[in-house]
């Protein structure tokens, strides 16, 4: 075996934590956890399943307010994206 075919390199791959800040305009609750998230292109769908954790969360409380959305910053405190619960 040719010491090319024997050799190989690892794609070094970085699971980075995402904070999901629930924010309405004025206040924002700061997500203190976060949650590790190995493939960047899933931080959207999982903001996407907080928002309406949440909104459930609301209805079951009777109350359900749309001004709300969750703000999605890296590890590093970068904005990754951001889900609104309302249109608006």
């Amino acid at each position: 075996m040719a010491e090319s075919e024997a050799t190989f390199s690892f794609r070094e791959s970085r699971v980075a934590q995402y904070f999901f800040h629930l924010c309405d305009g004025h206040e924002v609750v700061i997500d203190p956890e976060g949650k590790d998230i190995a493939d960047p292109s899933l931080v959207g769908a999982d903001a996407l399943k907080e928002a309406r954790a949440m909104i459930a969360q609301d209805a079951l409380a009777g109350r359900i307010n749309l001004n709300q959305y969750i703000e999605v910053r890296d590890d590093t405190g970068s904005w990754s994206t951001s889900c609104r619960f309302g249109m608006q």
